[in-house]
């Protein structure tokens, strides 16, 4: 009449197969090696060690700020000998304000070697981080001509100063400059202004402008006139340059006229003036 409910039966759950990852691991603890203490160096010992340091910085910063020698750089403008420059540089700093670099003299050096040798424009020096020379680095104006002046014979620069008579031993036998002779009787001293710069230019233009045709040049000579420059070729007249004039322009009318002569077979008996611009008188 009633009925019961039905018994559910039991099964045991599957097994499942899948490997178990542990929670924890275990490991052995390696065994603690035991490990000698460090032995200490004694602290006068590492007091010994930094007061030698100190003193050795000291005694090279010290042994590098000596200056034992001076030494010359080659200029770029070798009118004289490197070793006249040398022998000047080490007479005069052999005082003691060249002994030490922070206090070497470097205004006075250049003093005296300008007073000895007026090509000098600058001096600077150059000093090596490790090292007991110091360098010298000279400025030397270019030298331009050479004028013949009252019997004796300058080496004139691009300022136009008279910087060396040519008899000195230590002027160089190897420069060829062109040379000019001064008829004006102008005297100045030795390292004075025997030109103007513009003059020296002007000279300079003429002679390269008529090298470059293969003009030969036989002479040039600045006459009682001034600022006038006489030139001579390989044909019997003078040409009349103004050295207050355009060279360019004044030598550019010279080439022009003198091939038109040679073509027409005429030759000037006296000189050929071209000192007014552009204009060109012949006798």
């Amino acid at each position: 009449m009633f009925k019961g409910k039905a018994k559910q039966s039991r099964q045991r759950p599957a097994v499942d197969s899948r490997p178990r990852i542990p929670f924890a691991r275990y490991y052995a603890r390696a065994a603690a090696v035991q490990q000698r203490p460090a032995r200490r160096s004694p602290a006068w010992l590492n007091r010994l060690a930094a007061w030698l340091l100190i003193v050795a910085l000291l005694a090279g910063g010290l042994f590098n700020l000596y200056v034992r020698s001076v030494t010359v750089e080659p200029p770029a403008a070798a009118l004289r000998s490197l070793s006249a420059y040398q022998l000047a540089a080490e007479q005069i700093t052999s005082g003691w304000r060249y002994r030490a670099k922070p206090t070497f003299d470097r205004v006075g050096l250049e003093a005296q070697m300008r007073a000895r040798f007026p090509e000098i424009i600058g001096l600077s020096t150059r000093a090596p981080w490790i090292g007991q020379n110091q360098q010298l680095l000279l400025t030397v104006s270019r030298p331009e001509i050479l004028l013949k002046s009252n019997g004796r014979t300058w080496v004139v620069d691009e300022r136009g100063r008279a910087v060396a008579d040519v008899a000195d031993p230590s002027v160089s036998k190897a420069l060829k400059l062109p040379a000019v002779d001064d008829q004006s009787g102008f005297s100045f001293p030795a390292g004075g202004a025997a030109l103007s710069g513009h003059q020296v230019e002007f000279i300079t233009t003429i002679v390269s402008q008529l090298t470059r045709a293969k003009v030969p040049i036989e002479s040039l000579s600045l006459p009682p006139v001034a600022s006038q420059l006489h030139l001579k070729t390989n044909l019997p007249y003078v040409v009349k340059f103004s050295m207050e004039g355009d060279p360019l322009k004044q030598s550019g009318s010279y080439l022009a006229v003198r091939q038109q002569l040679i073509s027409e077979a005429f030759q000037p008996s006296r000189y050929v003036d071209v000192r007014v611009e552009e204009r060109v008188f012949v006798l």
